[in-house]
């Protein structure tokens, strides 16, 4: 479920980009692949990140409580 989601955020932004640069032409010229490789890796490092971090902080915050809490 989680990589059909990252595909079509991926599809996503390469279509924005693709029509940004036939709004303004001038964009082609900055066109970059390696950025764009850049930006996706950054995507995917940063969905890992959060989804790390919230992780940690729900299990410490559930491991902490006391067994009469939890229910």
């Amino acid at each position: 479920m989680a990589q059909s989601v990252v595909v079509l955020l991926w599809g996503a932004v390469f279509l924005v980009i693709m029509a940004a640069e036939r709004m303004v032409p001038w964009l082609k010229a900055i066109h970059d692949n390696v950025s764009l490789g850049i930006l996706f890796a950054g995507m995917i490092l940063l969905g890992i990140c959060i989804t790390v971090f919230s992780t940690h902080r729900s299990v410490l915050k559930y491991l902490k409580m006391k067994l009469d809490d939890l229910y």
